[in-house]
């Protein structure tokens, strides 16, 4: 085989033609070696034959490997190299000599020339003043400049900005190029005079600039040209550093002479996320070698002159245009001799092919993600294929390739080795097409339209070829097709794709989830191509796909004949002469068509389409989702390719149809109805229904505006008219349609939803939220009406998915006892006991039926063999399941919006009803119907059925349990959870814990969990959905544990079943709510609001009135902050500051690994796999915040005794409304003092788990009991934890019985007692008479309420069935019980200010404001049910007003009778009402004219919460006076005596001033000063313990050393290391009390005083 070697004819033959002859002749030789091996497959004929790699593992693949072994050690070089072939599916063998070249080279031209780019590498722009300060120094040391027009160094035009004539003393810089070129051509002059002059900071220097990225991006473009190379043809490191320097020194000497620098990008360093924390503390203590010199050159200090300077003759630097033609070019080309690619078989078995740039392995490929996306959705389809299928796929994916080949060898007859179109076209007379040998029709087709397609970009435009392109930031490289880049440095990348595609079912155009997939690709190029270049949009021209029609025909699975090829489609060159719509190319939606109208039209209308994609549809709604969907990106292809606008007007009529059909509905289905007549799915789904319509509008409303300038040349044809006329109307008719629609949308928003929840009037302005209530107010007490409806929403969704999960796992409890029973029956253990479920080495479940019955339907399908397929399936089933789906797709076609009518539209209608019969039709033997595979494929007979499913059954227990699985399956398939396709084999994801692994078994490696812990990963629970290309939330509803895990995933069955319940039951319950929280946005963002002062006071205009503003962006972004939180469950919002990335993890444990293995230290010590994993800042501060938490809280008695009794004195001073103070100590005394016993326990005990009123995730707990292992991190986690969560639970569950003691059942309804008969009409009477009627009357009360509950109660009315409680009459998912649900939760709240997944503060939805709220989290609302103003709170349905600010307006109303004033409250007397009343009237009016709203709650509601405020305060001043006299007593009572003693004293005197603090914390003014010492970062602690322990330890060890041993006694080195351990530090503070002489030993003291914190 002949072939010249491209690169060094054009580098060598010219100067050094023996070299040349010399590569030309090892590598023919090479390739001889090869072809005459016979190893390799031989693909095309003659020159251009490729000769390809058999499969990884084979015993040919390793013939093949040894062979490339041993041409390279024969040579001396690694020339013989494996290289992916363009569709990315195969290797193939090639020859590259440049390792050759590389050694042999001798003889160079000595001449420098060093270039820094625009965009990546040009210089920031200096100032003026900067220039000004250039220029002096420049003629300090000598050097002259020159303004020319262009820069010719020794004759010889320059493409460049500047030039340093290092020898001739002179820069020269093009004009007006001054604040871009000088700074960094003066400081080429001031490197080479410190290298004379100062070689110290020349060499620190030096040291220093190899930790900059600059250096790497210098080597990267330059290396490889002869002006950088040594004359042995090796990169001249020296001069590279030196030309890095100068580019650095200029962006610093910027940056300290203006503050700032236009690209810091420039000076970034190139350091591992670990390097750079060791340079942030280096930085603190030493000054950069960059700074010296910088400061040097600014402040005028002598460095020398240039005369000083000792450089090679003619050297000169030049700084030319970075996004220049020649330098994209130039450092592709250069790149392409850095790649090689690398087979690495995979944990799975099969085998990948990876780049290496300079033999370091690039952790992704482009590709990857193309088939990352295409296996998301289709991965079920390859488990099913026969042979046959297979055989046809892997001759299309060849066809591919050769397709592909026969471009490459077109394009070197048309493209030089410089990358310019020829001036003559080289011969391709004797070339065999590799498509098809024995015909070059089809070759001749793509060659003709290549040809034409390079003659359509302008003169000097360069071309190339199978590039392989790199981001090395993000770790991805990807090989291009074809790359053009124009004289003016315009990008242009095409990319071929050959399809095959049965035009009737994609409805003759490129189906969407190609197009989806080819954009995902091309993003991707582009991407990389902008990273590697510093590149913007506007850079770029053409990013497209070029569809290429392969037509197959033929073949036979029967007889096993593989299809011919038949015809090759492309589409021409000029887009305007495309017919067929399927070869119009698939652009990126920001390439421009030159058109800025069109161009932002195709913005508006991509947004659209990316509106509508992520809208997440029921399977049931996939077709008409689809439909939709590529009708519009038909209609904007068209638009943007061919301008052509006809497909679009045809969208917009279809469109208005559509949603006159939406508006319709409306009037007709939920104008006026009772929106309790409908579930929250029928309601989300007409929310989504009206949201999606309202988004398409839009675009369409200023169509005809948009489009006029189309209509404005000239005469119009007839045909244009009447164009125009459509087009004027679809607008007017969107116009019409937008209005009507947005009073739809807020009469559906106020009516349907709010009223849903029992809020109205949210269409009324209201105060702009701002200030302290903005972060600090929880989703429930928020002031914003949409806000708490969303409130309202999520804590229904979330208590209904409580009740669900807890039921499945109740399910699961109970299928666990007899599974486990019979696992230990037969010896089984929890490495083997699941595998009777489970396929052999996956993490998937057996098949009930034989894989080889979806293998043979395939085959059968495929040669129509309608007798085996009858023989094989279960007919009536099958016929039963078609005409539901027919009807199914009958009403769907009669129900579709349609711009036709009449008998046109009746024609289309009959046709599309006929297609559908016809394709479901099972009447004659040989009906479509029986080759609907995927439908078919359902219904298998008995007879299939697997061996392992045969053995299965055998097993009740597994069997129930894997029936269990496969219903959970189906049903989350149906929900849109899972995949359909998987639901029948598929099992969650979970990664396993290292417990996991040592009882399942697995491999552990140091540090993993930690890693992983720190690091972006899209399946991170509770951080929302997750992009898995940038690393950013996604704003939908999160899907967990379906991510496949490539290894290390967990087997413990019952537990991961019941987490997978867990998140796919919310996952249901939220996407039931997501777009009427979408919609509720949308509302609020176009209501006028009420405007507030900074600090949130309402603004009036000059007659009182308040001032309204269109602008309520604050409230709306409040909302959608909510929104994000709770439905889309995103931990940390997106933002500006959203996350700092510090580096990748990198392969440092390959390569430790690696070394010990050599060692012979066998196994992964370290983790593997991690190294393209981001170390997230928020994760950092999450994990350092959460181990803080545990470190001070775990084991700590005194935090979760005061947690405790804060709680319940809370609970004592709020209770009242629900159930007295009396009621709440007599259910403590009932649960504490033995008497929650026999039936009545029980029946509580079941009521807990019936209405799940507490905060926490219950779920958790049983999910914990299911584990067959009950040693995990979570659960050790939650046994140090344990105190705290205890008292946390006895406080709720004290609210919670207390609360149930006063539940009663009316009408099928739960409702309280003392709420039931507050409503009654008699109860408005409560304050009137005398003082002895109104005792009267309360004490009638209390007697009704007792009457009540003994008739009513709840607890009398329930029984235990099954073990579950039962109330007659009452459904558990009903609205009373959920309502009393969230009353409880409010409740406890109130007492210990906790949170919950509803309930959350916009400052905890900031990493930095979590770290703040850190300890502090319980204290905003137990500050709001003390200070906050009169508001609604939607968690208790009632109005409330801070019991402190209350008692204060009291008392300032009339100062000289405040204390008579309070008192008249408390008692209610008739001096009390009439106060009470007049405060009523002005608290109702200062209410309405500072929020705008109408105060509803009547007088004797707003009488009781006084007199219940008064009281409240008034116990809660006694509980503090009391805890103070405590606290006194205590401490005053101090021993004199022995150490024991007073260590023991101070202990209680801590634990007392403890308590005190709790309830004194609100009344101390120096609490704030407290909080805010704490810093934004209070585990900074922590750090600086273990920093010291660290010291401490060192020093120890010094002391020892040296003998030192009084200094090594007071260094106290295990007082520090037990202060940093969870449990062990609480040890620590006790240890004083009982052995004080041990605790003074180890410097441990007994402290008086907690400080506070809970």
């Amino acid at each position: 085989m002949i072939c010249k070697v491209r690169y060094i004819e054009n580098q060598y033959r010219k100067n050094y033609p023996a070299l040349a002859d010399r590569l030309t002749q090892i590598h023919n030789d090479a390739w001889k070696e090869i072809t005459g091996s016979k190893l390799f497959r031989k693909y095309g004929e003659g020159d251009n034959a490729t000769y390809l790699f058999s499969s990884s593992g084979t015993a040919q693949n390793q013939k093949q490997r040894n062979l490339v072994e041993s041409i390279n050690k024969k040579y001396g070089g690694n020339i013989a190299q494996l290289k992916t072939t363009s569709s990315g599916m195969n290797s193939k063998i090639i020859v590259n000599v440049h390792p050759i070249a590389e050694k042999e080279w001798t003889k160079l031209n000595p001449q420098q020339v060093l270039f820094s780019k625009k965009g990546e590498l040009e210089s920031s722009k200096a100032s003026a003043r900067t220039v000004s300060v250039v220029k002096d120094f420049l003629d300090r040391i000598g050097v002259g400049i020159e303004t020319v027009d262009k820069i010719v160094v020794n004759g010889i035009r320059q493409d460049a900005q500047g030039a340093a004539l290092i020898m001739q003393k002179l820069i020269q810089v093009v004009e007006g190029k001054d604040n871009v070129a000088l700074p960094e051509e003066a400081m080429h002059f001031a490197v080479e005079i410190l290298e004379q002059k100062d070689p110290a900071l020349f060499n620190q220097l030096l040291k220093e600039i190899s930790s900059y990225r600059m250096l790497q991006q210098v080597i990267d473009q330059y290396s490889s040209d002869p002006s950088y190379q040594t004359p042995d043809g090796k990169p001249n490191i020296r001069k590279l550093k030196k030309e890095a320097i100068a580019k650095v020194l200029a962006e610093v000497v910027i940056g300290k002479a203006e503050g700032v620098v236009e690209k810091p990008e420039l000076t970034a360093k190139s350091e591992s996320w670990w390097q750079k924390i060791i340079s942030f503390f280096k930085n603190l203590l030493s000054e950069s070698g960059f700074d010296t010199a910088a400061i040097k050159v600014l402040t005028g200090e002598a460095i020398g002159t240039v005369e000083d300077v000792r450089a090679e003759e003619n050297e000169f630097f030049l700084q030319t245009p970075g996004n220049s033609q020649s330098a994209i070019y130039q450092k592709i080309k250069n790149l392409q001799n850095q790649v090689t690619t690398k087979e690495e078989e995979q944990p799975d078995g099969s085998v990948k092919i990876f780049y290496y740039i300079n033999g370091k392995k690039v952790p992704r490929r482009v590709s990857d993600l193309v088939q990352d996306w295409y296996s998301r959705r289709f991965r079920a389809n390859d488990l099913t294929k026969s042979e046959y299928a297979k055989a046809v796929d892997d001759q299309k994916r060849e066809k591919g390739t050769a397709g592909h080949a026969d471009l490459q060898y077109a394009f070197s007859r048309f493209v030089d080795e410089n990358g310019y179109l020829r001036p003559e076209k080289l011969s391709d007379a004797e070339y065999t097409s590799q498509l098809d040998p024995n015909n070059r029709d089809y070759y001749e087709i793509l060659r003709d339209n290549l040809e034409a397609r390079l003659n359509s970009f302008g003169p000097n435009t360069r071309f190339m070829s199978e590039v392989t392109i790199y981001d090395e930031k993000r770790g991805i490289a990807g090989t291009v097709d074809f790359l053009a880049i124009e004289e003016n440095g315009k990008v242009n990348i095409l990319d071929w794709k050959f399809m095959d595609i049965n035009l009737e079912k994609s409805k003759g155009d490129v189906p969407w989830y190609k197009v989806n997939a080819w954009n995902l690709q091309m993003e991707q190029y582009r991407s990389i191509v902008k990273t590697m270049f510093g590149l913007n949009n506007k850079d770029f021209r053409q990013t497209r796909m070029i569809p290429i029609r392969a037509t197959y025909e033929g073949g036979s699975a029967k007889e096993n004949i593989l299809p011919q090829l038949t015809d090759v489609e492309i589409g021409d060159v000029n887009v305007e002469n495309i017919k067929s719509a399927y070869l119009i190319p698939v652009g990126l939606e920001s390439e421009a068509t030159g058109d800025d109208k069109i161009d932002k039209l195709l913005e508006k209308l991509n947004g659209v389409y990316k509106q509508l994609s992520n809208i997440k549809v029921l399977p049931s709604q996939k077709l008409s989702k689809s439909e939709q969907l590529n009708a519009l990106f038909s209609a904007i292809r068209q638009l943007q390719m061919k301008k052509n606008i006809v497909p679009l007007i045809y969208q917009a009529k279809v469109l208005n149809k559509q949603i006159q059909s939406v508006i319709d509905t409306y009037n007709n289905k939920w104008k006026g109805a009772d929106p309790q007549s409908f579930t929250m799915e029928q309601i989300d789904e007409f929310s989504d229904a009206i949201e999606g319509s309202e988004n398409a509008l839009k675009v369409y409303t200023t169509l005809d505006t948009d489009l006029k300038f189309l209509f404005s040349k000239g005469e119009l044809s007839e045909e244009d008219k009447k164009l125009r006329e459509d087009l004027r109307d679809a607008a007017d008719d969107a116009r019409d349609l937008e209005a009507t629609l947005r009073d739809k949308r807020d009469e559906f928003a106020d009516q349907i939803i709010a009223k849903r929840q029992g809020i109205s009037d949210i269409l009324k302005p209201e105060k702009i939220v701002k200030g302290l209530s903005k972060w600090f107010a929880s989703t429930s007490v928020t002031q914003v009406k949409a806000v708490q409806v969303l409130y309202r929403m999520a804590n229904k969704a979330f208590g209904v998915a409580a009740q669900q999960t807890l039921d499945e796992t109740k399910r699961l409890q109970a299928l666990k006892t007899p599974f486990m029973e019979w696992a230990k029956s037969k010896g089984l253990g929890p490495k083997d006991m699941f595998n009777i479920l489970m396929k052999k080495g996956t993490n998937k479940l057996i098949d009930q039926y034989d894989p080889q019955f979806y293998k043979e339907l395939t085959t059968h399908v495929g040669k129509k063999d309608f007798d085996w397929i009858r023989e094989n399936i279960d007919i009536t089933e099958y016929n039963k399941f078609l005409k539901t789906k027919l009807e199914e797709e009958i009403q769907y076609i009669n129900d579709k919006a349609r711009v036709e009518e009449g008998e046109e539209r009746e024609k289309i209608i009959n046709r599309e009803i006929a297609d559908a019969e016809r394709r479901y039709d099972t009447s004659t033997t040989e009906g479509l119907g029986w080759l609907q595979y995927d439908l078919i494929k359902k219904f298998p007979k008995e007879k299939w059925e697997s061996p392992e499913w045969q053995e299965l059954k055998k097993v009740k227990p597994a069997k129930d349990f894997y029936d269990y699985i496969i219903e959970r399956n189906n049903y989350y398939a149906s929900i849109g959870y899972v995949h359909a396709k998987e639901a029948r084999t598929f099992l969650p994801w979970v990664r396993k814990g290292m417990m996991e692994k040592l009882i399942f078994g697995g491999k552990i490696s140091i540090g993993e969990q930690f890693l992983r812990n720190i690091s972006i990963d899209e399946g991170d629970l509770g951080f929302g959905e997750i992009d898995p290309l940038t690393g950013r939330p996604v704003n939908r509803v999160p899907i967990y544990l379906t991510r496949e895990l490539e290894t290390d995933y967990s087997t413990d069955l019952f537990r991961n079943m019941a987490l997978y319940n867990e998140m796919a039951i919310k996952f249901k319950q939220l996407s039931d709510i997501e777009a009427q929280a979408r919609l509720l946005i949308s509302v609020e963002r176009n209501k006028k609001a009420i405007a507030t002062s900074r600090f949130g006071k309402t603004q009036t205009d000059d007659k009182g009135e308040l001032r309204y503003t269109p602008d309520n962006t604050e409230n709306t972004q409040l909302l959608d902050d909510m929104v994000r939180g709770i439905v889309y469950g995103q931990k940390y919002l997106e933002s500006d500051s959203f996350d700092q990335l510090l580096g990748k993890l990198g392969n440092f444990g390959e390569k430790i690994n690696g070394k010990l293995n050599k060692l012979g230290i066998s196994g992964k010590i370290f983790p593997e796999n991690l190294a393209g994993r981001q170390i997230s800042v928020n994760k950092v501060l999450s994990q350092i915040n959460n181990t803080f938490q545990l470190n001070a809280l775990g084991f700590n008695i005194l935090s979760a005794t005061s947690n405790l009794f804060g709680g319940t004195a809370q609970s004592i001073i709020n209770a009242g409304t629900y159930f007295t103070q009396q009621e709440f100590a007599a259910t403590e005394y009932w649960m504490t003092m033995g008497k929650m016993t026999g039936n009545d326990r029980q029946l509580r005990i079941a009521a807990l788990e019936y209405f799940l009123p507490l905060t926490d995730n219950y779920n958790k707990e049983i999910a914990k009991l299911l584990s067959v292992s009950k040693l995990s991190q979570e659960n050790i986690q939650e046994f140090l934890m344990l105190l705290m969560r205890k008292s946390d639970l006895y406080v709720q569950s004290a609210n919670f019985f207390s609360y149930l003691r006063n539940s009663v059942v009316i009408d099928g309804k739960v409702e309280n007692a003392r709420e039931y008969l507050r409503k009654q009409p008699d109860y408005q009477k409560k304050y009137q008479g005398t003082a002895e009627e109104q005792k009267a009357f309360k004490e009638k009360f209390e007697e009704d309420v007792k009457k009540l509950v003994e008739d009513k109660g709840v607890i009398k009315l329930s029984s235990i069935v099954d073990g579950k409680l039962v109330i007659p009459g009452v459904e558990r998912s009903s609205d009373s019980v959920l309502e009393l649900r969230r009353k409880v939760q409010a409740l406890s709240k109130d007492a210990l200010g906790n949170l919950s997944e509803d309930d959350i503060r916009k400052i905890n939805l900031n990493v930095y404001g979590k770290s703040f709220m850190l300890f502090k989290n319980w204290i905003p609302r137990p500050a709001d049910v003390r200070f906050g103003n009169l508001k609604f709170n939607a968690g208790s349905d009632a109005y409330e007003w801070g019991r402190m600010r209350n008692v204060f307006r009291i008392m300032s109303e009339d100062v000289r009778h405040s204390l008579s004033n309070l008192y008249n409250t408390l008692q209610a007397n008739e001096k009390g009402v009439d106060f009470m009343r007049q405060l009523y009237e002005k608290k109702k009016a200062d209410y309405e004219s500072d929020t705008g709203k109408e105060l509803e709650m009547d007088e004797v509601a707003f009488m009781d919460m006084n007199v219940k405020n008064v009281k409240a305060q008034l116990l809660d001043t006694i509980f503090l006076l009391t805890l103070v006299a405590l606290y006194a007593g205590v401490k005053a009572y101090a021993p004199d005596d022995d150490d024991l003693s007073k260590n023991q004293h101070r202990f209680f005197v801590k634990a007392t001033d403890k308590l005190k603090d709790e309830l004194l914390y609100f009344y101390n003014p120096t609490s704030i000063l407290n909080l805010i010492s704490q810093g934004f970062f209070p585990a900074k602690g922590l750090i600086e313990n273990y920093a010291t322990l660290f010291n401490n330890f060192m020093l120890e060890n010094y002391y020892i050393v040296t003998g030192d041993e009084k200094k090594a006694e007071k260094n106290f080195v295990i007082k520090y290391a037990m202060r940093g351990v969870p449990g062990l530090n609480q040890f620590a503070s006790w240890l004083p009390m009982f052995y004080p002489e041990a605790a003074k030993d180890l410097g441990i003291r007994a402290q008086s005083q907690y400080g506070f914190g809970r």
